[in-house]
């Protein structure tokens, strides 16, 4: 059955990336590029990540026979990305097996192979796949740990994980569940021979410096992150409100409110929220995987405060295990087992097509959007492109550049209206709703829909209904002596 569910999988992935266009599709383009400057041994190119994930793809290119092709080498890490989605398929199974019975693990599989977010960015070239196959792993190593803590090549293994981790996306997380395992059997009075956690240091700190090639550029690289609006200090579109006042758009109730339920979809939120009232898993485990999850999550929202679903999909997988568990308490009857798991697998080949068919062969609406964009005269209102705060209110921007046309990205200015207490964003707020009720001199022209996947289940209007928005100037009726009047142009 599980060998049936990732090929299914696996092959739903494989339908998607038939029917996907050339053209790259979000970060796609970040991690191709750099990849194959990579397998060339140039290191120097501008990334917005670690090097690990860029050796792993450039050196497929170059294995492949591809490396100069630009649109070969997009097809092959599309393909790469559905081995590394069908492995991880393997190893919920694996990590899920070592705590509950077969038919529970199974359900574990079953799960993370029609996990919404997971089902959705599978396609994608992204390193969140990677990440995935480690961070399984590390919980695999972490788990065999607890059993026999005398075993250094488990130590090894999630030191391997850990270093990886890092040189992949700068991720604790595999790194925090050794540790957190660690302070839970020191706090126990039964830590492991000194020894073995030194092995695990030793293979952490050599598998990240023999991968981060690029280590030496870390400057640049965060040069590159302060750039991306998610990590500037200004409102942007889909990021939450840095105060626990704007309840519940703040960083932290946004996250359970929007995100975790449109990225692991409300029946496994109410299996997460169930398992509450149950101790589901054994020992030091629960404890230090509960706890890494939970510290990454704080560490993650403080830097990014994201309200869209794809930048935490390493941590969904403790939901996974946590709902496996739950769910295999549940005592179903044996025909109920296999109408459940018949069912899943097939909601995880159709889900995934459709879903991921649907966004990669709609018109980009961006794309769309660059033709009002044209001209020295058109204002942009898409996101800050600076990384200190804003100074000035959008209405006097206007005023003062006095543009043709205006382009606005509805959620950006939308998000603005739930700040508290901040003088510019309240007056960019009415300015925003001045527009779309015609009070200013500029009239809207027309909505370009945003394509965001699994939008039509996000609580959050910004997420499900975010769209760009085209407004252009009044035209100004001549005066006698021939001259126009206002402040157009």
């Amino acid at each position: 059955m599980l060998a049936l569910l990732s090929m299914l999988s696996i092959a739903g992935v494989a339908i998607c990336l038939w029917s996907a266009p050339d053209s790259v599709f979000g970060d796609e383009g970040d991690l191709i590029r750099p990849a194959r400057d990579h397998a060339r041994g140039i290191y120097d190119h501008r990334v917005k990540y670690p090097s690990f994930a860029l050796h792993l793809y450039g050196q497929s290119f170059r294995l492949a026979g591809v490396l100069e092709d630009f649109d070969a080498c997009l097809r092959m890490a599309r393909v790469l990305n559905a081995l590394l989605f069908g492995l991880g398929i393997v190893l919920s199974y694996a990590v899920a097996r070592r705590l509950i019975s077969a038919r529970g693990a199974l359900v574990a599989a079953l799960l993370f192979a029609t996990t919404p977010v997971i089902m959705v960015y599978a396609p994608y070239v992204k390193t969140e796949p990677v990440l995935i196959v480690e961070t399984l792993l590390c919980m695999y190593a972490v788990l065999r740990v607890a059993e026999e803590p005398s075993r250094l090549r488990w130590h090894a293994l999630a030191g391997l994980c850990a270093g990886l981790a890092m040189a992949t996306k700068i991720s604790v997380y595999p790194g925090l569940m050794y540790a957190a395992w660690l302070l839970v059997n020191v706090a126990r009075r039964s830590p492991p021979a000194w020894h073995a956690v030194g092995l695990f240091v030793l293979v952490a700190i050599t598998s990240m410096l023999v991968t981060w090639t690029n280590l030496s550029i870390l400057p640049q690289m965060w040069d590159y992150w302060q750039d991306d609006p998610y990590f500037q200090p200004n409102a942007s579109p889909f990021r939450a409100v840095p105060g626990l006042r704007a309840f519940p758009w703040d960083r932290y109730t946004t996250f359970f409110i929007v995100t975790l339920p449109l990225s692991i979809g409300w029946p496994m939120m109410a299996t997460v929220a169930w398992s509450a009232r149950l101790s589901v898993h054994r020992s030091a485990f629960g404890y230090a995987i509960g706890g890494a999850t939970l510290v990454t999550l704080v560490l993650s929202l403080q830097a990014t405060m994201l309200r869209v679903p794809h930048g935490f999909m390493t941590l969904y997988l403790w939901a996974v295990i946590t709902s496996s568990v739950v769910i295999e308490r549940l005592r179903l009857s044996e025909v109920r087992w296999r109408r459940a798991a018949s069912v899943g697998a097939l909601v995880s080949l159709l889900g995934m097509s459709a879903a991921t068919i649907a966004d990669l062969t709609q018109s980009n609406p961006e794309h769309e959007a660059e033709r009002f964009m044209t001209g020295d005269d058109v204002m942009l209102l898409l996101y800050a492109r600076s990384r200190e705060p804003d100074r000035e209110t959008i209405r006097s921007q206007v005023e003062r550049t006095a543009p043709r046309r205006i382009v606005v990205m509805s959620s950006y200015l939308h998000n603005m209206c739930k700040y508290r207490d901040h003088a510019l964003y309240e007056d960019n707020c009415r300015y925003y709703h001045a527009l779309l009720a015609g009070e200013t001199p500029f009239h809207h022209v027309t909505d370009l829909p945003m394509l965001i996947p699994l939008a039509f289940l996000a609580v959050d209007p910004d997420v499900r209904d975010a769209r760009f928005l085209v407004f252009e100037r009044d035209p100004t009726p001549a005066s006698q002596d021939g001259t126009t009047e206002g402040f157009g142009r």
